[in-house]
């Protein structure tokens, strides 16, 4: 007795090729969906900061101090306009002109000034997309520091490259359309944020820094600042110098109060800051025009003291008097309303500029 055997029909090898036709096209929407996830959703946030870091710039503002007032609202202390004056190491093309000139405006040593225009990146700088993983893992077991790999795009971390010169061989060796020069300029490339130099400087002193490293072409359009960028800050001025300086206190270089009611009252005093985008062009480079968005920082809190100026001044002419007379070192006079207990002069002598704390008196 024969066996039958079932033969496909044309119809049933048609729906077979069918399902495993559907089956593939499935199965690379699914790799094609996951890809998506995982550059939209996981990757996403890395993505976005390189592509801000390339693009914006992102500097604080310090906000203004609330001012301080004596019981008479007389102001005692309060904030001027200045500026901070950054470099955007990237953009520096004189490097030794550019140091010289702020150390000898700015009285800061050259050094550190030298150092800051020098410092390398050390966020990744892409080098070359579309590399198979293969010759990245080469690569990478070559050079162990100084470069990344994701998502088929090599980078640089030009801050963690030991050898540049090295690195850049390896690197333009593995494709043909990357030059040495190319690659060693990725590995080398310079921080592109702006750094702080220095902050609460007059805003003649800034200006006259920035117009001297500003260079324009036939049209008067600025091409080039040499890296110098300004941003609006603060000063705190003190509006009689030595007056009840032990009361009031002053602040350091970073705005924050050090030591009497500046400290004291520091948070209540101190405002919100502010943030300064710099835009950039495609490759980096900051957009010589100077154009910003700007967060407007939020200003402090006032704070009104229970000080008399009438009576702190004739305490402070009183107590110098007495030391004068006394031959004594130094002195204190506190003079209070004896009904509702409130301090209404304080005075030390010596005493200091609030204006200039750190310089030593001769008196």
């Amino acid at each position: 007795m024969k066996k039958r055997t079932h033969k496909k029909t044309f119809g049933e090898i048609r729906i077979n090729r069918m399902l495993v036709i559907m089956g593939l096209f499935t199965a690379a929407l699914l790799v094609i969906f996951g890809k998506l996830v995982y550059l939209q959703v996981i990757d996403s946030t890395d993505q976005y900061a390189r592509q801000v870091d390339q693009l914006v710039d992102e500097v604080n503002v310090k906000a203004s101090r609330g001012n301080i007032y004596d019981r008479n609202m007389n102001v005692l202390a309060q904030d001027s306009s200045a500026k901070a004056v950054h470099i955007i190491p990237k953009d520096v093309e004189k490097p030794d002109e550019l140091a010289q000139v702020l150390s000898d405006q700015l009285q800061v040593d050259k050094t550190s000034i030298l150092n800051k225009i020098n410092q390398l990146e050390d966020d990744k700088v892409e080098m070359k997309t579309n590399v198979s993983k293969d010759t990245a893992d080469q690569l990478m077991k070559k050079i162990t520091k100084g470069l990344a790999y994701e998502n088929g795009t090599l980078y640089a971390i030009p801050a963690e490259v030991t050898d540049a010169k090295a690195a850049a061989e390896a690197v333009s060796g593995s494709f043909e359309n990357l030059s040495y020069d190319d690659a060693y300029g990725y590995l080398t490339q310079k921080e592109n944020n702006a750094l702080l130099i220095k902050g609460q400087v007059d805003n003649s002193l800034a200006q006259s820094i920035l117009d001297s490293q500003t260079t324009k072409d036939a049209n008067g359009k600025t091409t080039s600042t040499n890296g110098v960028e300004l941003i609006e800050d603060n000063r705190r001025y003190y509006t009689n110098g030595n007056f009840a300086s032990y009361v009031l206190g002053f602040t350091n270089n970073d705005y924050k109060g050090v030591c009497g009611v500046e400290s004291t009252y520091d948070e209540w005093l101190s405002g919100e800051d502010g943030v300064v985008y710099i835009q950039k062009d495609a490759n980096g480079t900051t957009i010589p025009s100077q154009t910003k968005t700007v967060k407007q920082p939020k200003q402090g809190n006032d704070l009104v003291l229970t000080l008399d100026s009438n009576i702190q001044t004739l305490t402070e002419k009183a107590l110098s008097s007495a030391i004068e007379q006394w031959k004594a070192k130094s002195g204190t006079a506190i003079v209070m309303d004896t009904k509702t207990g409130e301090i209404v002069a304080m005075a030390t002598k010596p005493d200091y500029d609030l204006n200039d704390p750190y310089t030593i008196s001769s008196d």
